[in-house]
């Protein structure tokens, strides 16, 4: 694996980062369609495209060190694949896909 990934699917750094303000991943509020307006407003819609094109690369490559990417990261990679998972799936429920024109069936 070359460091391509970080260009092209490096989106998944923006939710792993965000766990450092997460005390507890399990019990975390849903990503709903209020978070993905904070998302876009904060991001920009072609961003937002990026964050989840690479949180699909994370979930298709489960083998990758994703808890060494930042130091200090208190989430074991099991973990951290779980919230990204988590997160993608309530991205589409949140009408996120819409909001930034892509059609994810």
């Amino acid at each position: 694996m070359t460091d391509s990934y970080h260009e092209e699917f490096g989106g998944f750094k923006v939710p792993l980062y965000g766990l450092f303000h997460i005390r507890d991943i399990k019990n975390h509020p849903p990503f709903d369609k209020k978070s993905a307006e904070k998302l876009l407003n904060e991001y920009g819609s072609e961003r937002v495209k990026v964050i989840v094109k690479g949180l699909e690369w994370a979930v298709k490559n489960r083998e990758f060190d994703f808890q060494n990417v930042f130091p200090g990261m208190k989430y074991s990679n099991e973990d951290i694949l779980w919230y990204f998972d988590k997160t993608l799936n309530e991205m589409a429920e949140s009408e996120l896909y819409t909001m930034v024109g892509e059609n994810k069936d």
